[in-house]
């Protein structure tokens, strides 16, 4: 409990340090009006910054978060086997570092032990939907929040998978290069990003025939959006695997995860409170990429959260926009999807978001409840009822942290579903 309360009180310092700008360091206009500026003067002040500065101040907090993917040396000997077609390793050592479980409760634990390695009886039925018929298919990387394509962990972690399973892979930044690509993952807006992200995949010749998708954390944002948006007229999705994805939105900061009875410590109460407050508004959803899906789960049925909120409009929960058909249908254009939950995750919350279960309204702090007892899944509001009894889900678990499943677990979806 100590090692968890030091890392909470490490987390609001950083914060404060990583927001407190000097102005010395700051460039004379931003895209801030004056009364966003008298408002919001240190989300202001970060989007000042000169973009080396903001983004080696940004990746440095996600990097301590523990959200980016880890630099690691090479795991694993692989050798190529002409018989499989594919790669084998030889050597896999376990590069999970476990948190305490104490912040679990034992329900959800429970729950989520259950899940691991879950399969529907109806994946891969339909076999005459899938194409195209040379395998594998080239496969397109999604990096989360204050990560890169161009950053060691993340551009190891492509490699890795295009070696493994002998094909083209690729990380879609969403700048040109490593500073606008950390910068972006958190002040390019989620709509916005992935007009950016559908461009470089139609752009992209060696994807025109369709791809695998595999995205982390935050970019599964990215990810869904393109399918919502996209998979009716620019490359195919085939398959998509979500690894400890932001499915269902979080609805707390990471390493403030209430307690076995739905109560926050009074620094990550009041964190809590400033979240909810300034993600519903009209300047956190246009400029501040995580407030786009923060989904507290006791407003969902807000007026704020309905009006403001990007993901309540991409689930067609939302008031802004009328209801989109397009988003159902495109939902059901990939073949098979692939969801991973983090057993051991201090950063999204609730962690069967991952799942896309949710929490029960009424105990939002408390309860959790699986995918099919959401409102948003018994309503079938964007396809997600839809795809998932027409077997196009399955369900995974690793025994690690948020970015820290291993290369057994990995090469083990590969196998499964690549």
């Amino acid at each position: 409990m100590n090692n968890m309360k030091g890392m909470i009180t490490t987390t609001v310092l950083l914060l404060s340090s990583t927001l407190a700008i000097p102005s010395a360091a700051s460039k004379p206009s931003g895209p801030c009006t004056q009364e966003e500026r008298e408002n919001f003067p240190n989300t202001c002040s970060m989007m000042d910054l000169e973009l080396n500065v903001a983004a080696r101040r940004l990746g440095a907090f996600s990097d301590f978060m523990g959200i980016s993917v880890p630099s690691r040396q090479r795991a694993s000997i692989i050798v190529v086997d002409n018989e499989k077609g594919r790669h084998d390793h030889l050597h896999v050592p376990d590069l999970n570092e476990k948190n305490e479980q104490e912040n679990h409760p034992v329900e959800i634990m429970s729950q989520l032990r259950q899940l691991k390695h879950v399969r529907r009886a109806a994946l891969h039925a339909d076999e005459t939907t899938s194409t195209p018929t040379q395998s594998p298919r080239p496969v397109v990387m999604v990096h989360g929040l204050g990560d890169s394509c161009f950053n060691e962990g993340f551009s190891n972690f492509t490699e890795q998978v295009g070696s493994y399973l002998n094909t083209y892979a690729v990380c879609i930044p969403t700048g040109d290069t490593r500073e606008e690509d950390v910068y972006n993952s958190w002040f390019l807006n989620m709509d916005a990003s992935v007009e950016v992200f559908a461009e470089k995949i139609r752009n992209d010749p060696k994807l025109a025939d369709g791809f695998d998708m595999i995205a982390h954390s935050q970019g599964n944002t990215l990810a869904r959006g393109y399918i919502i948006k996209y998979a009716d007229v620019y490359p195919t999705v085939y398959t998509y695997m979500s690894l400890a994805g932001v499915n269902a939105g979080v609805g707390a900061v990471p390493y403030c995860m209430p307690d076995h009875q739905g109560e926050f410590s009074d620094v990550c109460g009041m964190l809590e409170e400033l979240s909810t407050k300034l993600a519903y508004t009209t300047f956190f959803q246009e400029h501040v990429y995580p407030a786009n899906y923060w989904r507290d789960p006791d407003m969902t049925h807000s007026e704020e959260y309905k009006e403001f909120s990007q993901l309540a409009q991409w689930s067609n929960e939302g008031t802004a926009t009328p209801y989109n058909q397009d988003y159902f249908d495109n939902f059901q254009i990939p073949v098979q999807y692939v969801w991973v939950l983090s057993l051991y995750d201090h950063v999204v919350w609730p962690v069967i978001g991952e799942h896309w279960g949710g929490m029960a309204a009424t105990d939002p702090y408390a309860q959790p409840i699986p995918m099919e007892a959401t409102e948003v899944y018994q309503r079938d509001l964007f396809g997600l009822k839809t795809a998932h009894e027409s077997g196009k889900f399955s369900f995974e678990a690793y025994d690690g942290t948020h970015s820290g499943w291993s290369d057994e677990d990995l090469y083990g979806w590969l196998d499964e579903y690549f």
